[in-house]
């Protein structure tokens, strides 16, 4: 059993599950994974929280060794501010895309926020099942509705497109 302040830990390292990472990696090639640990990342380069992806001189775009591809599963916390820095990274190539997994929060300001700045908005179907980072912890369905944000360079923000997407 783990104690109340392991788990508290352990909340943020939650991965993407394998079935829902195959979908979208089929489709985007995700050469970097912006919110990553050693234990989770699902891409070869990788930022962890060492690397402060938010930091301003961390760059997930590089485009001279073609890092043009990133996905990024903050944990859903300040989601308004890996919204932001998703716009900014993808602004440095017309050929780059970021996608950020979030929840669906209409009724938070970074939502209205995001709804002027990305280039899409993916309602998610099924809700995406994290898998647990010890197997101690039991696999458990998500509580709350999830979002995919799309941001691609050289297209215009904020194009108004929001789909459902049934992943699975």
């Amino acid at each position: 059993m783990l104690s109340r302040e392991d788990e508290a830990v352990l909340r943020q390292e939650w991965r993407t599950p394998p079935e829902f990472w195959e979908e979208l990696d089929e489709e985007f090639h995700f050469q970097l994974d912006a919110a990553a640990s050693e234990h989770n990342h699902l891409t070869e380069k990788y930022l962890s929280s060492a690397e402060d992806a938010l930091a301003d001189g961390t760059r997930w775009i590089i485009p001279e060794e073609n890092v043009l591809r990133v996905y990024c599963n903050p944990g859903f916390s300040d989601m308004g501010l890996w919204l932001e820095k998703a716009e900014f990274e993808v602004a440095q190539s017309p050929s780059a895309i970021v996608c950020v997994l979030g929840l669906c929060a209409p009724s938070t300001g970074w939502w209205e926020d995001a709804l002027n700045r990305v280039s899409e908005i993916r309602l998610l179907a099924p809700r995406v099942q994290f898998e647990p980072p010890d197997p101690r912890i039991p696999r458990s369905s998500n509580a709350r509705e999830n979002a995919l944000f799309v941001f691609r360079g050289g297209a215009p923000l904020a194009t108004g497109l929001t789909i459902t997407w049934r992943w699975k």
